[in-house]
């Protein structure tokens, strides 16, 4: 009798204690009769399909807690003395919350107006939005009223994590949330023209600051238009993590919205700056697993002389910690390679005329609010809905 088991375990970092849990998600056996039980010296292979729940908690590993899974196989009676004989594998569990063999991207457009800017659009679209992947910015004012000065423009990423105890059913949730701030455009990091490609975009924690942060990004002057557009990569997996997809059962449950900051200040007739005033868009988005790449969703081609893949020869000592990025990785593209993807995604569909890439999010919340709000150079981020 051959049992295999696809187990999920799950380390929580809650308030002052830490807790452990232990699920078996899956499990098979295999009845043999027996006659079928007499084998031959040598290896032996046993095939077969174990199906794994989809809202089962994919991998996780934040500084809440980690989800880890681990696909053991059991023989009974075979060992020494009518023992069992035992392995197990560690195995990377990642939910992918497009359809089936496909990506998610992100098409979102943001228009209107505003008293002190005019009318503004705010374009942001990813080809694959993945961790480590790519974001375009296109912001852009058509006409501003009065003379202007733009401070700078920036990107946040908030996290929303909602940690639910496996143990103690009883105890209400916990509620966490993380910043990570994509890039900042200011009169220290002016934008790069589009021409231009780096091999590698700094963090937004490496911008300088050697001037005075009162020097504005650009001066407008009334009726002229200004826009900004910006290609920032996604963080790796181990700054930001993949949102939860709907309907997964998970202690570690991980919702991401999309902020994007226009920072500007209005000059009276008298030729004085007025206080600081911040353009603020939100957008719910669904954030991939690095992993969710398409040689990664897809299953190779059959042949007609298939055969099973050779068993391996190494000692099965890997464990969950030592689980890294793979070749089939976001984080393992280079900047290069994956600009070359994004310019030749984008040729296509200027040329299909894509119905699918035409379909705008109208999703998110837009607001203007006072400097002051936001305590000085600190982002001090509290959600404000989800529309």
């Amino acid at each position: 009798m051959h049992h295999s088991k696809s187990r999920n375990n799950t380390l929580l970092v809650l308030i002052a204690r830490y807790e452990t849990s232990e699920e078996t998600l899956a499990e098979l056996e295999l009845q043999s009769s027996r006659e079928d039980r007499v084998y031959d010296k040598g290896e032996h292979a046993f095939s077969f399909v174990l199906i794994v729940p989809s809202s089962s908690a994919p991998f996780e590993r934040c500084v809440h807690g980690r989800i880890f899974h681990t696909l053991e196989a059991v023989v009974q009676g075979e060992g020494r003395m009518g023992s069992n004989i035992e392995a197990s594998v560690p195995i990377y569990l990642v939910a992918n919350p497009a359809p089936v063999g496909e990506t998610s991207d992100l098409n979102i457009r943001a228009e209107g107006f505003n008293e002190r800017l005019g009318p503004y659009s705010i374009a942001i679209v990813a080809r694959n939005l993945t961790v480590g992947g790519l974001l375009h910015f296109d912001a852009r004012l058509a006409a501003l009223p009065s003379r202007t000065q733009i401070v700078s423009v920036s990107t946040i990423i908030v996290a929303h994590y909602t940690i639910n105890s496996n143990q103690r059913l009883s105890q209400p949730p916990q509620f966490a949330t993380k910043a990570t701030k994509l890039f900042v455009l200011d009169a220290n990091n002016p934008p790069i023209p589009q021409t231009q490609v780096p091999t590698k975009i700094p963090p937004a924690s490496t911008t300088r600051r050697d001037r005075k942060p009162e020097e504005p990004l650009t001066t407008v002057e009334p009726g002229e238009s200004y826009q900004v557009m910006h290609l920032v990569r996604l963080p790796n997996d181990d700054t930001i993590r993949p949102s939860t997809p709907q309907g997964t059962k998970t202690p570690i449950d991980t919702r991401h919205e999309l902020v994007l900051e226009i920072v500007f200040k209005n000059i009276n007739e008298d030729h004085e700056a007025g206080k600081a005033a911040v353009l603020r868009t939100v957008h719910p988005i669904t954030l991939s697993s690095c992993a969710c790449m398409v040689p990664s969703l897809l299953v190779p081609a059959y042949t007609v002389d298939d055969t099973p893949p050779p068993l391996s020869k190494s000692p099965l000592t890997t464990t969950f910690w030592d689980i890294k990025c793979t070749d089939k990785c976001m984080c393992t593209v280079s900047m290069e390679d994956l600009v070359k993807e994004f310019r030749a995604a984008e040729e296509r569909e200027r040329t299909t005329h894509s119905q699918r890439a035409l379909q705008a999010s109208s999703r998110g919340v837009t607001t203007v609010v006072s400097w002051d709000d936001l305590n000085g150079d600190k982002f001090d981020y509290e959600p404000i809905g989800r529309a």
